[in-house]
């Protein structure tokens, strides 16, 4: 096949003085070649690797997302459900840290808020543990169909997707992505994919300059989105971090960032909180898994359990369902004590 990537090397391959930004036109028609799969090895790791140096644009990835999305394999009719969140992990994983994201949507979605989690599994550079491995430890299908998916929301408002299944031009890019060695602009987008129409997103990132660029991009973008919230949370997710977290947001046509402390809440957490004591990603995923059931069964009380309510709060707070985070903990921790979050993990346990 002819090497189609190889045309716009010429403009974003050329250095630091003399690299130039590809129009929106140009970035969609390089993401398109990637996913044709019409390029040599060499020029898709120099594209991504100038494209990082050059750094990227807001367009250049306003396009590389809408050439994602064009690309995802979606059901061929659904109703929207109002108010679903995307609330997609870093599909790199984590390596050091417990999973924080799960417990805190049972939570979010046992108070009525709909939620789709999505993630990968093995993708570099960290190829850690994600939704994926976490959910299969606590015995839930993370392999469903679409139709099984989307079914799920509307039956008990909470659901997975494993990106093979629902994004496969993406995902079939994994090996290459590995020879590369260094996070690309596929870890960055991965997560933006809108298989159901969702209208909130919340995701993470690492890089403080990624707080104007992932938001500027998505509302340039023709993924769907309503509002869009991005989180430097624990390595690189989308869950706020226990002391203080920065968090993005569009607002009024510009990107507003502000910062959430836990203290400010009357909670103290600290990182031990939440650390692993394992790297190893089965391990890690069982250490997850036990320590999320335990404390939806009533157990955990400490840093561990507040880092929890807090992001589940969080989640109430941007669907709507409360108008103050310290609000939003108390009726977490109402749900905590109820089971009810225990009760939501059963229910999909047997779907």
């Amino acid at each position: 096949m002819e090497n189609c990537l190889l045309s716009f090397i010429g403009k974003v391959g050329t250095g630091a003085r003399g690299a130039k930004d590809l129009t929106y036109e140009e970035a969609f028609a390089a993401m398109n070649a990637i996913l044709d799969g019409a390029y040599h090895p060499v020029t898709l790791g120099a594209f991504l690797l100038a494209e990082r140096w050059k750094p990227e644009t807001a367009e250049e990835m306003a396009a590389f997302a809408d050439a994602m999305q064009q690309r995802l394999i979606r059901l061929p009719s659904f109703q929207p459900i109002p108010g679903l969140i995307n609330y997609a992990c870093a599909y790199d994983g984590k390596k050091r840290t417990l999973n924080i994201g799960i417990p805190a949507a049972l939570i979010a979605s046992a108070a009525g808020v709909p939620i789709l989690l999505h993630s990968g599994c093995d993708v570099p550079t960290k190829a850690g543990a994600t939704h994926f491995h976490v959910l299969n430890r606590l015995g839930i299908d993370a392999r469903p169909t679409q139709r099984q998916a989307y079914d799920l929301l509307r039956q008990i408002g909470i659901a997975y997707l494993h990106q093979p299944d629902f994004n496969p031009e993406i995902h079939k890019l994994l090996d290459e992505r590995r020879q590369v060695g260094k996070r690309t602009i596929f870890n960055t987008i991965e997560p933006w994919a809108n298989p159901f129409a969702a209208t909130i997103y919340v995701g993470g990132f690492f890089h403080r300059p990624f707080a104007e660029l992932i938001c500027n991009a998505m509302q340039k973008s023709s993924l769907g989105y309503e509002r869009i919230i991005a989180v430097a949370g624990i390595e690189g997710s989308n869950e706020i971090r226990p002391e203080r977290s920065l968090i993005a947001e569009i607002k009024n046509g510009a990107v507003e960032t502000t910062y959430l402390e836990s203290s400010a809440f009357g909670l103290h957490i600290h990182s031990k909180d939440i650390d692993s004591k394992s790297n190893i990603v089965n391990e890690l995923s069982c250490e997850s898994a036990e320590r999320i059931e335990a404390l939806l069964k009533g157990g955990e009380p400490g840093g561990f359990c507040d880092i929890i309510l807090l992001n589940a709060a969080f989640l109430l707070l941007i669907s709507g369902k409360i108008p103050t985070l310290r609000e939003g903990i108390t009726r977490s921790r109402e749900i905590l004590k109820t089971r009810e979050a225990w009760e939501k993990l059963r229910q999909w346990r047997c779907k």
